[in-house]
C-alpha cells in the first residue's frame, strides 16, 4: 500500500515548494529450511529477484547454515517475483534450475521448506499454511525431497569439462574423464597411460536408490553429477601413484551426510588396488579385521588415550588446587599443606606430560609401520592436487589441503573422524559452490 506524503524541497531561485514524495511499504520474504537427514548443513544459494540475481550473489552463491540460519530477503515491492538457486545449481556458471518462487504481496512471507526422505515427487510447489498464517505474515510450505536435490544439483556435460579443465595440460585425463559426462555403458573406466592401467569401478549409493524416483540412474544421472574436477583429482594421483585400481563406493548422493556429496564435490574410494580402508577395529572389536591395524597398536592406543585422560584428570585437581590455596591464610599449616598437595600434583601431571608424549610416538610410529606403502603414495598425491579441497582418510583429517596446516592423524573420536575411518573422501576445490 502506498502513502503519499507532503515535503518541501528548495528551487534554484531558493524559493520553497511542497513535493509529493511516495513512500512504499516494503515487505519481506523468508526462506526456512529444516534439513530431517543430517544434523547440520551448509547449503549454497542465491537469490533471483524479478529474473535478476542480485548483485551480492553474481560471483559466488552466499552459503546457509540450515540449523540457525535463514534466508531473509527485506525491502521487497509488493507483486514482485522471488526464486531461489540452490546447490551446485548456486553456482553462477550453472543456475538453470530456479526453484519455490513465491510472488509477494502486502504481507510478510514465510516460506518452510522441510526436507522429505524416500521417494517423493519433484514438485517444489508451495502450499499457503493457513493456520500459520495470520494478518502480517502468510505462511507457505514445501517439500525438499531427493528428486529435487536430483534437480538443484547440476547435471555436468562435456562442455563444462572443457571449461573447469580448460588449464589442465594432460589431455589423456581431460580425455577420460570427459567420458564419464558422454554417458558410461557400465560401471567401470579403464584409465590407460605410459606406464600402465588403472581400473575405476563405481559402485551405486543406497541413498539415491531409495530417495530417488525411477528415473535415476547411477551412469546418467548420478556420475555426470560430480564435479570434473574430483575425477581429475583421483585419475591424476592414481597415476602418479603407480595405483592400478579405485572403487569409488559413493559419488553423488542427495540425502545423506554433509553437502559436499550432495554438492558433487564429494567422492568416496573404499579399495586402492586390494587395501581395503578400514581402521575402525583400533576403537571397535568388532569391526572388521584389517592389517592397517596391528595387535600391537591397539595396545598402544589403548595405553596413549588412558594417559590422555589422565592428563585431563590431572589439569583439573592441579587447577583446584591452585584456587585451594588462594583461599588459605598465609604462614597457616594448611597453606603449607595446600602447598604440597599442589607440588606433588604438579609432579604427577608433568610425569604423565612426559608418557604422553612418548606414547603418542611410538602410537604414530605403530601406525605408519602397518600403513600400505601404496595408499601412502596415493593420499600424499591427492594433498598436493590442485583439484581438492579436504581429504579424509582412516589415517588423517585434512580439512583444507590448500593451506600449509597439516594434516592431522584421525583418531575415531568425533563424528566426522568416525565417518572417515572405512573410506577415504575427498573434497574438490570449488570456490563458486562452497
Amino acid at each position: 500500500m502506498n502513502k503519499i506524503e507532503k515535503t518541501s524541497s528548495t528551487t534554484k531561485e531558493n524559493k520553497t515548494s511542497p513535493t509529493d514524495v511516495i513512500l512504499t511499504e516494503t515487505v519481506s520474504v523468508t526462506y526456512i529450511f529444516r534439513i530431517v537427514s543430517t544434523k547440520s548443513l551448509t547449503l549454497p544459494y542465491a537469490v533471483e529477484i524479478d529474473g535478476k540475481v542480485r548483485d551480492d550473489f553474481k560471483s559466488k552463491p552466499a552459503l546457509l547454515k540450515t540449523l540457525s540460519g535463514k534466508i531473509d530477503i527485506r525491502n521487497l515491492k509488493p507483486n514482485q517475483s522471488i526464486r531461489l538457486f540452490l546447490n551446485s545449481d548456486a553456482d553462477p556458471r550453472n543456475r538453470n534450475k530456479p526453484v519455490y518462487q513465491i510472488t509477494t504481496s502486502t504481507k510478510n512471507i514465510v516460506v518452510e521448506i522441510n526436507e522429505k526422505l524416500g521417494k517423493h515427487s519433484g514438485d517444489e510447489k508451495l502450499i499457503k499454511d493457513n493456520k500459520k498464517s495470520s494478518e502480517t505474515v502468510d505462511v507457505y510450505t514445501a517439500l525438499l525431497t531427493g528428486d529435487i536435490w536430483m534437480k538443484i544439483s547440476h547435471k555436468y556435460s562435456i562442455s563444462d569439462v572443457n571449461g573447469i579443465l580448460a588449464n589442465e595440460p594432460d589431455k589423456t585425463i581431460k580425455q577420460t574423464v570427459s567420458k564419464i559426462y558422454s554417458g558410461l555403458d557400465e560401471p567401470n573406466l579403464l584409465i590407460c597411460h605410459s606406464a600402465g592401467e588403472i581400473n575405476i569401478i563405481f559402485q551405486d549409493s543406497d541413498n539415491c536408490v531409495k530417495n530417488i524416483s525411477d528415473e535415476y540412474n547411477l551412469l546418467k544421472e548420478g556420475l555426470t553429477r560430480v564435479h570434473p574436477a574430483g575425477y581429475a583429482a583421483l585419475f591424476i594421483a592414481a597415476r602418479e601413484a603407480k595405483v592400478q585400481r579405485l572403487v569409488l563406493t559413493s559419488t553423488w548422493r542427495p540425502l545423506l551426510g554433509s553437502i559436499a556429496h550432495r554438492a558433487g564435490l564429494g567422492l568416496d574410494v573404499s579399495y586402492i588396488d586390494s587395501e581395503l580402508l578400514n581402521r575402525q577395529e583400533l576403537r571397535k572389536k568388532s569391526a572388521v579385521d584389517t592389517n592397517a591395524v596391528s595387535e600391537r597398536e591397539k595396545i598402544l592406543f589403548a595405553d596413549l588415550e588412558k594417559l590422555k585422560s589422565n592428563k585431563e584428570s590431572l589439569g583439573k585437581s592441579l587447577e583446584k588446587a591452585n584456587k585451594d590455596a588462594l583461599l588459605e591464610k598465609e604462614d597457616s599449616s594448611a597453606l603449607m599443606n595446600s602447598r604440597t598437595n599442589t607440588r606433588k600434583i604438579k609432579e604427577e601431571y608433568d610425569h604423565n606430560e612426559i608418557q604422553l608424549k612418548k606414547a603418542e610416538i611410538e602410537w604414530l610410529t605403530e601406525r605408519d609401520k602397518n600403513e600400505s606403502s601404496i595408499v601412502r603414495r596415493f593420499r600424499e598425491a591427492l594433498a598436493s592436487n590442485k583439484y581438492v579441497g579436504q581429504l579424509f582418510d582412516p589415517w588423517f583429517m585434512d580439512v583444507s589441503t590448500q593451506d600449509s596446516s597439516p594434516a592431522i592423524p584421525n583418531l575415531q573420536k568425533n563424528e566426522n573422524e568416525k565417518l572417515h575411518a572405512h573410506h577415504l573422501h575427498i573434497t574438490a576445490h570449488e570456490p563458486k559452490i562452497l
